[in-house]
C-alpha cells in the first residue's frame, strides 16, 4: 500500500540561487527517500519551485531548478496559491490584473443579461458575482488587514 502526500514545502535560505537549488535537491531527494521507506510518496508532477530574492536585482529568467530523483523541477515566475498569485517581489500588481482579467470574463459573460435587467437587479448580480471575483485575496496586500 501506497500514500500520497499532498502538501509539504521546503524552505532553503542562502547567499545565492544556485546555493538554495542545491540545498533543496539534496532535502527533496532525502524527503523523497524517507518518505519512500513509509510507504508514502509524492506526486511531483504538481510540485512546484519559487525563488524569493532578496534585494532589488532580480533575475526573470534562467535561474536554477530542482532535481528530485528523475523529475525536474523549473523555477517559476509567478505562483499561485489559494487563489493569491505572487510575483518574486511579493507585490500586488500580478494578483490584481490576474482578478481584474477574470472579472472581466464574468463581466463579458453577464453583459447580454445585465442589458435585460432593471439597472436595480443587474447591479445587484453585477454585486454578487463581478465584486466578489475581482477583490478576492486582495487582504493579503493590504497594510489596514494586516495592523487590525
Amino acid at each position: 500500500m501506497v500514500s500520497y502526500v499532498d502538501d509539504y514545502c521546503l524552505l532553503a535560505i542562502s547567499v545565492s540561487w544556485q546555493q538554495n537549488a542545491i540545498t533543496l535537491t539534496a532535502a527533496g531527494n532525502q524527503l523523497q527517500l524517507e518518505a519512500n521507506q513509509g510507504g508514502m510518496n509524492f506526486d511531483l508532477s504538481k510540485t512546484e519551485l519559487f525563488h524569493f530574492p532578496c534585494g532589488k536585482n532580480i533575475p526573470t529568467a534562467d535561474l536554477p531548478g530542482v532535481q528530485f530523483g528523475e523529475h525536474h523541477i523549473p523555477n517559476n515566475l509567478e505562483q499561485r496559491w489559494v487563489g493569491v498569485f505572487f510575483d518574486r517581489r511579493l507585490q500586488a500588481t500580478l494578483h490584481i490584473e490576474k482578478r481584474a482579467a477574470k472579472a472581466g470574463k464574468i463581466l463579458y459573460k453577464l453583459a447580454p443579461l445585465l442589458k435585460k435587467l432593471k439597472p436595480e437587479m443587474a447591479s445587484r448580480l453585477t454585486k454578487a458575482t463581478v465584486m466578489p471575483a475581482l477583490t478576492f485575496g486582495l487582504e493579503i496586500y493590504t497594510r489596514n488587514h494586516i495592523n487590525n
